[in-house]
């Protein structure tokens, strides 16, 4: 983990807007669409993410699909399937 962190923000500064929306004035957002997998690593900061929207008056869906992993909307499986649907829908309204 702490080398992934490391490649991706090798100055640090983990609460720099630039690197994660968390700490990002997210007023006037559009409304967003959050898709989770409930054993994905970023299960925890989607849920507080979708807190942070909320606070901010920012509409926002979070979806969490218990059994999926990260990225899971990447492979061939209902549950991808599902949230790829759910996508459009979210879009179209």
């Amino acid at each position: 983990m702490e080398s992934v962190r490391a490649a991706y923000a090798p100055r640090g500064g983990w609460q720099d807007p630039a690197l994660s929306p968390l700490f990002a004035d997210l007023r006037g957002f559009p409304p967003v669409l959050i898709q989770v997998g409930g054993h994905e690593i970023l299960a925890d900061d989607s849920a507080r993410l979708k807190q942070r929207l909320d606070e901010a008056g920012v509409p926002c869906v979070l979806q969490c699909w218990p059994q999926m992993w990260h990225v899971f909307v990447m492979f061939p499986l209902p549950a991808a399937l599902e949230a790829m649907e759910q996508t459009v829908l979210f879009l179209s309204n």
